[in-house]
């Protein structure tokens, strides 16, 4: 079964580590809802510092 695309985003303030936990909580919740989320701030993250935020 396809699950429906959600936008998600996030602040894109300079505390990059708080803002992908929070778009990282964000989209688990909207994972459990039943939503694939689509986060722009977790991919600037991934590329930009090389966390292992890109996968929930």
């Amino acid at each position: 079964m396809k699950r429906p695309l959600a936008y998600i985003t996030a602040p894109w303030s300079s505390r990059q580590y708080e803002n992908a936990e929070n778009a990282v909580s964000y989209c688990r919740q909207v994972y459990d809802a039943g939503y694939s989320p689509v986060c722009p701030v977790l991919v600037k993250e991934c590329n930009k510092v090389k966390i292992f935020y890109c996968f929930l």
